[in-house]
């Protein structure tokens, strides 16, 4: 059974016989159009290898056969080529080795889709991305490619960085390996990494904090702008102010508010930065950067401190300096009735506007010149 379960797929037949299979025994007995299946830590660590992976080229490979799955969409069995950079094997597990090259194969959508009332999310790795992935066993891992751990839902891969600084935790768990590659994450990672793995730490139900704290307070020692940007990672966009979490408690009453989501971690941190008189600027500072690969969060934050003479200069030196996401956070911001910001911010939309957008956007270039033009379009509105 298992040899027929993954060949090559010149023989498709054979191929879809044994994936079906599989397949059936990997989804939820209920699923159903709407449903979301949200993985956490605990489940994550039970799987039999975990790899830390840098996901290359992916291909199609075929179609899966409408009525296989249960809910309707077009669905394609992929492909892609990861390279193996850290690895963990389980009870049972056979992990592939740290510079070898293996094949995962997943479940993908033809197109995206909303998954409110539709089809649940689908696990799936993308080109490019550094993840832990959790996989199930390989006896013929020369042979077959590897499979995820799961078909669908959310958390299933978790935020990883290439290079591994802090080595000198041992491993004897997946547990512990999973916490090693988010503390490794926070102490090391760049402020797009620290809040990726910050927002998985937001997203699990139980309190990490007297696991990964002392990883990363042996991590990162007095270095208090690091500690600041896993503040801000941790704070989300559900705004607890830090005034909130430095009493301590804190809990979202709108959003579970009996889990947890970090915030105990953010406490002890805001303890651990009070000793120092710059703490509230380096808070500050790393909301403006957030504002480069998160915008929407980072406006959530700053309009709790939008008068704060610590966000305006941070705000000011990104304009100046031309940072992504700068005039989108401006612009919210004038929205919200700062109109002091105008006159920067129409200077930096004109000046913006005079360059042709690069051939590779990103999300943010485009927020910044939506919001550029908004601002240029009803300069009397806005003050102008």
């Amino acid at each position: 059974m298992r040899k027929e379960h993954w060949i090559c797929v010149s023989r498709q037949k054979r191929v879809w016989k044994g994936f079906v299979a599989v397949l059936l025994l990997l989804l939820p007995c209920g699923l159903v159009a709407g449903s979301i299946t949200q993985w956490r830590m605990p489940d994550v660590e039970k799987a039999p290898v975990l790899v830390v992976g840098h996901v290359g080229s992916m291909r199609r490979e075929f179609r899966v056969p409408q009525g296989t799955v249960r809910w309707h969409a077009e669905v394609w069995v992929m492909r892609a080529e990861v390279t193996v950079l850290r690895s963990f094997a389980g009870l049972g597990g056979n992990a592939p080795s740290a510079g070898s090259h293996v094949d995962v194969r997943f479940l993908a959508y033809a197109e995206n889709h909303a998954f409110v009332n539709g089809p649940p999310p689908l696990a799936f790795l993308r080109a490019g991305d550094t993840v832990l992935i959790p996989l199930l066993d390989n006896p013929e891992p020369h042979a077959q490619p590897w499979r995820l751990m799961g078909v669908e839902g959310i958390g299933l891969t978790i935020p990883a960085r290439g290079a591994l600084f802090r080595s000198a935790v041992n491993v004897n768990t997946g547990r512990q390996f999973i916490l090693r590659e988010l503390a490794n994450s926070l102490a090391e990672g760049t402020p797009e990494e620290i809040t990726a793995a910050a927002g998985y730490v937001h997203d699990q139900s139980e309190n990490l904090t007297p696991e990964l704290m002392p990883l990363l307070q042996g991590a990162i020692g007095n270095e208090g702008q690091r500690w600041a940007e896993i503040e801000v990672g941790l704070m989300g966009i559900s705004r607890p102010t830090i005034e909130d979490l430095r009493a301590g408690g804190w809990r979202d009453s709108n959003w579970n508010p009996s889990v947890d989501h970090g915030y105990s971690i953010a406490s002890l941190i805001l303890k651990r930065l009070a000793a120092s008189p710059d703490s509230h600027r380096w808070v500050m500072r790393a909301i403006v950067e957030k504002a480069a690969f998160f915008p929407e969060s980072a406006s959530f934050l700053a309009q709790d401190y939008a008068p704060d003479s610590d966000l305006t200069g941070s705000l000011h030196a990104a304009l100046k300096e031309r940072q992504p996401g700068a005039i989108y956070l401006a612009c919210v911001l004038i929205n919200e009735g700062q109109r002091m910001w105008v006159p920067e911010a129409l200077a930096s939309a004109q000046e913006l506007l005079k360059t042709r957008p690069r051939t590779k956007h990103t999300r943010v270039e485009d927020l910044d010149r939506s919001a550029a033009r908004s601002l240029l379009a009803e300069p009397t509105q806005t003050g102008g």
